[in-house]
């Protein structure tokens, strides 16, 4: 688990580092945190876009340095416009 101060610096981090990587074409934050209802037990929530849905499966981003622990999800889905 970690502190309200920790999750917000690491979910700064993965939309810094998504903000980097040009196969990410947008993200939003989703859960909790979209209406300020987060609590010691919430995750970070983020929803990704990719350029290219055929990289998906090389979009995994690095863990970092000093995280103790962190699950990394990656659900595709498709949204129809």
């Amino acid at each position: 688990m970690f502190t309200p101060e920790e999750r917000a610096h690491l979910r700064s981090d993965l939309l810094e580092r998504a903000a980097c990587d040009c196969r990410i074409s947008g993200a939003a934050i989703t859960g909790s945190a979209t209406t300020g209802r987060e609590d010691r037990w919430s995750d970070i929530d983020l929803a990704l876009g990719v350029v290219d849905a055929a990289e998906l499966p090389n979009c995994r981003m690095s863990s970092p340095i000093g995280l103790r622990e962190c699950t990394i999800s990656i659900r595709p889905c498709i949204i129809l416009t």
